[in-house]
């Protein structure tokens, strides 16, 4: 998953396999990490990027909803109707 990858990266490592085939060695370390500390993800994006990082960071609030999630955005085209755009902003801290 986004966040298994996310604590890879955090020790290191990345989110392809291990090329030394220690793969259970990282995911040792990757849990004990997730276990003492928070999450926090941003997704950041200009013009259709940011777009993209809006969905992106509504659709990992509603999958990982105990993960702090942060969109920070420049030139961003309006995302969705006024629905969305009251549900999004209901989001904000």
């Amino acid at each position: 998953t986004i966040l298994d990858c996310v604590a890879s990266a955090r020790l290191g490592g990345s989110c392809d396999s291990n090329e030394d085939g220690d793969k259970e060695n990282n995911g040792d370390e990757a849990d004990a990490n997730s276990s003492s500390a928070p999450y926090r993800l941003f997704t950041t994006g200009h013009s259709l990027g940011a777009a993209n990082s809006v969905l992106l960071g509504a659709t990992l609030h509603l999958t990982h909803p105990g993960v702090e999630i942060r969109s920070i955005n420049f030139g961003c085209p309006k995302v969705g109707n006024k629905e969305w755009s009251f549900w999004a902003d209901s989001l904000q801290p």
